[in-house]
């Protein structure tokens, strides 16, 4: 396929005018170039790929100049046949960078596809096929003018789109795990090749999708058999025979379900399917598009840069700015991981791809529609800086950090705790992981397209991190996701955070786990089972959230949710709108000074705690069934919901080392905690009996907290507010989300905040 010729350079004059004075060297790329030329602003090379060995070819004869080297790339589209890999020899240093750049006031593409440019010729019923070349294996997205197009399906979806959430079928009946679930629908009936459906299933807890390829098909005992795939979720996908599984049931009558890559069923406007044996792709073009005269774009890479290096020689001083990245494949039935002891299996790619890299950055670029995740990290990484991208409708998440899994597959273990043999270990994580990596203003939304088990940014087997300024909606599952941070330390401030699990269920837009000191999937363990130290072994460092503004979830989510085990952090100056707090089953917790109004879900809650944890609760604003004439605030809630809520408590003693100075507020009623114990009492206490119990709120109050301007987001409390003499301390409302200027905002993209409308 011959590239996208659409654009020329500037000419030298006006390239030299814009560009920034250095002594730097200088290479020019363009898809009008050739890499035959020099490489120079009148004779541009034609491909990165030209570039980077050029770079090479200069260190070997003369070294790194002064300043460093700068690629400028100008507009059009680069197509790779294979992904653009560097590695420890196109390092630069911190004074002698390497940079690859757009040209100024141009917008390169640099695309993981190919362009369609056959004759296309009726099939039948409105649709029509081209011939492509060169495509063997096929590929998982197409795109018509930049936008989109759904490959074949049953249902259809709702509008052409992958909407939110999409259209889909409920199971009618479950097989054997994993491999069978029965449905009769009698339209698929009419499929001559169903080995090449895949489908996509929701997990029977709400937690994800799993996809599968279709292996075959018994339609007279209604039974569809699953190949390749189901890798979405982690315990039960790679050990289907462990018995003692609490998420052994991927799959329930309850389950919803699409099928994709049907011919049969290409019957919508903007629907195709590629006929993998022929080389041909049938398309039902929508209303005013002539595919003939449009810009039409198939998806073939995974990968479109990868920066491989190892923990002894790793990537050096590379950045990228400004480019748009594009047109990458689903990766969804590729083999996926474990990364550590939660519940989320990832694959270990993303559109750029690092490994092995220190101080390197990405920054005013464009992740445009991208298959799978669009940044990924991979094991040793330090210093790497994400800053001032456009993330949107990625398949995948926006950003994931992975260090090396030390999950073990080949040996088991013995819980201390409760003695249970379960079929993995763990190898002690050691150095391959990632620290001091900055994920800030960035504008994430839109994304999980294909995998539901997803968030904004998410970091696994890390530690110091930082995630700021970023501003993250309308994802499937989280925002942020520290899946078993490994030493802590992570800083998470300043985010903007809302409108997130609109796919899935039990999450929040900020979750965690640390399940290694607590959990052995037979049964969880609490402090009381463990000697003095033990969090402090798993998470030396404390983790900080601050600063940060949640609303506008879905009702199932809680807005700040530490699970399974998540220990060692500090909760401070946070605004929750329709979020609750969620502390379960970790230890060494302290949530003090964040204002906590109209939850959906619950109120502030405890879920699962013990006796002994060192929990500290202090000088918090909790209000429920609360009116200020703001949609944004007035949420949908039930008569007398309680200010405080939990599941599991202690039978008897204290199960949290403070839990004090908090001011209390209802709208419709008195104060309510209530609570669930171990032994399976229920009892819900007003706030007398609550206090009388000794242990909690001696010292706080109920009554109005008094906020200066809730209508217009300032939560700030007045001077006369009884929560200032309970030491509450009032915190910026002003500095939620995205720092100005936005350098991402030459894409054209506005970070808007979305309607508050679907939260029930």
């Amino acid at each position: 396929m011959q590239p996208c010729l659409n654009l020329g350079l500037l000419s030298a004059a006006a390239v030299f005018a814009l560009l920034p004075k250095s002594n730097a060297a200088e290479y020019f790329v363009s898809p009008n170039g050739s890499d035959r030329n020099p490489g120079t602003s009148k004779q541009p090379f034609s491909s990165l790929a030209r570039a980077r060995d050029a770079i090479r070819e200069l260190k070997r004869l003369r070294g790194l100049p002064q300043g460093g080297v700068t690629v400028w790339i100008g507009e059009g589209t680069y197509y790779l046949s294979e992904p653009l890999v560097f590695g420890p020899e196109d390092s630069g240093t911190a004074n002698k960078p390497m940079v690859y750049a757009s040209l100024p006031n141009q917008k390169p593409t640099i695309s993981g596809g190919m362009r369609i440019d056959g004759r296309w010729e009726p099939f039948r019923d409105g649709i029509l096929m081209c011939k492509v070349e060169g495509v063997n294996e096929g590929f998982g997205q197409l795109f018509v003018d930049g936008k989109r197009q759904v490959r074949a399906r049953y249902p259809n979806s709702l509008d052409g789109t992958y909407a939110t959430p999409p259209k889909c079928l409920k199971v009618a009946g479950v097989g054997s795990f994993p491999h069978t679930f029965i449905k009769y629908e009698e339209p698929m009936k009419r499929w001559a090749r169903p080995e090449e459906a895949i489908i996509h299933i929701m997990h029977s807890g709400g937690y994800t999708y799993l996809q599968w390829q279709i292996k075959n098909v018994d339609w007279d005992k209604q039974t569809i058999h699953f190949g390749k795939g189901g890798w979405q979720f982690a315990a039960p996908a790679f050990t289907p025979n462990y018995k003692t599984s609490r998420h052994m049931a991927l799959i329930s009558d309850q389950s919803l379900y699409f099928i994709e890559n049907v011919l049969e069923d290409l019957d919508a406007p903007g629907e195709w399917y590629f006929d993998r044996t022929k080389g041909v792709l049938y398309f039902k073009p929508p209303q005013g598009i002539d595919p003939q005269k449009a810009l039409i774009e198939a998806s073939c890479l995974k990968q479109l840069i990868e920066f491989r290096g190892t923990k002894n020689n790793p990537v050096r001083h590379i950045t990228f700015s400004a480019l748009r990245f594009a047109h990458s494949d689903p990766v969804f039935l590729e083999q996926w991981e474990i990364p550590s002891h939660g519940d989320w299996s990832i694959y270990r790619g993303g559109a750029a791809y690092f490994d092995g890299a220190e101080d390197c950055a990405v920054k005013e670029c464009f992740f445009d529609a991208v298959g799978g995740t669009a940044v990924f990290g991979n094991n040793h990484l330090r210093g790497i800086k994400i800053s001032d991208n456009v993330f949107t409708e990625s398949g995948d998440s926006a950003v994931i950090l992975a260090g090396k899994s030390h999950l073990n597959f080949n040996k088991t273990t013995q819980c201390p705790y409760c003695k249970n043999v379960y079929p993995w270990g763990w190898d002690q994580p050691k150095d391959e992981y990632n620290a001091q990596c900055q994920i800030s203003n960035n504008l994430i939304h839109d994304i999980g397209v294909f995998s539901k088990q997803c968030a904004g940014v998410c970091f696994s087997k890390g530690m110091k991190n930082t995630v700021s300024h970023n501003h993250i909606y309308n994802t499937p599952r989280a925002a942020i996701n520290i899946n078993d941070g490994c030493w802590g330390g992570h800083v998470i401030e300043f985010n903007d955070l809302h409108h997130t699990q609109l796919e899935t269920h039990d999450h929040g837009p900020f979750n965690s786990w640390g399940r290694e000191p607590y959990w052995c999937f037979v049964q969880s363990h609490g402090p009381a089972s463990h000697p003095a130290g033990d969090v402090k072994k798993y998470s030396p460092n404390t983790t900080i959230i601050r600063n940060n503004y949640f609303h506008w979830a879905s009702p199932r989510s809680s807005g700040i949710d530490l699970d399974d085990g998540s220990s060692n952090y500090h909760i401070f100056n946070n605004v929750c709108i329709g979020e609750p707090i969620k502390l379960r089953e970790g230890d060494c917790r302290t949530v003090e000074n964040n204002i906590v109004i109209n939850p959906v879900a619950h109120s502030f809650t405890t879920h699962v705690c013990y006796e002994g944890n060192h929990d500290r609760i202090a000088r918090n604003i909790i209000v429920c069934n609360y009116k200020c004439g703001s949609p944004e605030i007035d949420l949908a809630f039930r008569e007398g919901k309680p200010l405080l809520w939990g599941v599991l408590m202690p039978n008897e003693g204290r199960w949290a080392r403070e839990l004090d100075y908090n001011i209390y507020f209802s709208g419709k009623g008195p104060f309510v905690a209530d609570f669930t114990t171990r032994d399976g009492k229920h009892k819900a206490y007003n706030w007398d009996e609550w206090r009388q119990l000794g242990y909690y709120d001696q010292h706080s109050i109920v009554g109005d907290p008094m906020f200066m301007d809730p209508a217009k987001g300032d939560f700030r409390v007045k001077p006369e507010s009884p929560a200032l003499k309970l030491g509450f301390k009032n915190f910026p409302m002003d500095q939620f989300g995205l720092r100005q200027p936005f350098g991402g905002a030459k894409w054209g993209q506005k970070p808007a905040t979305p309607s508050p409308g679907g939260v029930k």
